[in-house]
């Protein structure tokens, strides 16, 4: 075809919008005052050794190690186990990070396949409990043998429930271009340390996040919670 003239002028028409979205978000993010008081994240004292649903603390807590506080850098961390006995022993991880950076957030779908695991995604499972729902996603964690358990992960972001890192990411994004209230960010795992994925895991799952939110439920959703 003939040779395309003009090509600059072309761009340009591409160029202009972005120039003026660039723009207003410099102006908004300028007109915005920070908060002036930053709420403090929940760490390992605010979850109770003993929580509801006879679910107990197993052994000491585990420390961050030393390649994920460089990647992630959280302000608070928990890496803890549970169990409680009865008709069928049972033993969860939980994990908690909390930060007010992108980098707090990891896929734990990488994270797994780096450890030689994979993550199937079942769907979300939403869990009423006394203080409200909580919606988490729930999955099949597939080990080297391909044995299988269930873990659930969801992220906290401005008090509102995610379960992606693309919809975490986004949210971020917008703290980034408005402004942020103050509050803490989080990411929530639950992870089943026993194997099977059937009706009994699930629901043994079920309970361990149930009894955990209700600990920590009003405090990640709540904007009275206690400030810095």
């Amino acid at each position: 075809g003939p040779v395309r003239t003009n090509t600059l002028g072309h761009l340009a028409h591409g160029v202009w919008p972005l120039l003026l979205i660039l723009s207003l978000s410099c102006i908004a993010t300028a007109s915005i005052n920070p908060p002036t008081v930053r709420i403090k994240p929940i760490g390992p004292s605010d979850i109770a050794a003993s929580l509801p649903e006879k679910w107990g603390k197993s052994g000491e807590d585990v420390p961050i190690a030393d390649i994920v506080k460089h990647a992630t850098n959280p302000d608070a961390w928990l890496d803890r186990y549970y169990s409680r006995s009865g008709a069928n022993y049972s033993r969860v991880n939980l994990l908690v990070s909390a930060g007010s950076g992108r980098r707090v957030f990891h896929d734990p779908h990488t994270c797994f396949l780096g450890n030689g695991y994979f993550l199937h995604d079942v769907g979300l499972e939403k869990i009423d409990t006394p203080v409200g729902p909580v919606t988490c996603q729930l999955s099949e964690v597939e080990d080297p043998e391909h044995n299988r358990s269930l873990m659930a992960f969801l992220y906290i972001v401005d008090a509102k429930q995610f379960q992606t890192t693309q919809g975490v990411n986004l949210a971020l994004l917008y703290q980034t271009i408005l402004g942020d209230a103050g509050r803490p960010s989080y990411f929530l795992r639950f992870r089943m340390m026993l194997p099977g994925t059937g009706p009994d895991r699930k629901e043994e799952l079920r309970s361990f996040v149930r009894s955990v939110w209700q600990t920590i439920g009003p405090r990640v959703c709540d904007a009275a919670a206690k400030p810095k």
